[in-house]
């Protein structure tokens, strides 16, 4: 999804997946941990490499710890990560 030259990506359900080299820009990425139908934590960590989102957020994680995704993040010194919580709102101001 592009708004006034941002780009966000919501990959849903899926695995790490050859396509996401081809993307374009990606300011924010929303990203699956959970392992189970989706990536699993270094899965994403590689996704992440891929796309070089300026942010990324970790979703789909019901059974994964989303802690140790953010300690990877912050290991391969990829990009900033966040974890809200269930149900806490997200702002993400774009330039217009």
């Amino acid at each position: 999804m592009q708004h006034g030259g941002e780009g966000l990506y919501h990959a849903g359900d899926t695995d790490l997946i050859p396509e996401m080299s081809g993307l374009g820009r990606v300011d924010v990425a929303l990203l699956p941990i959970g392992g189970t139908y989706t990536m699993n934590v270094v899965e994403a960590v590689r996704a992440v490499t891929t796309i070089r989102p300026k942010l990324v957020i970790p979703i789909h994680h019901q059974s994964a710890y989303p802690g140790e995704f953010c300690r990877l993040m912050h290991d391969a010194s990829v990009t900033r990560a966040i974890t809200p919580g269930i149900g806490e709102p997200i702002k993400l101001e774009c330039e217009s």
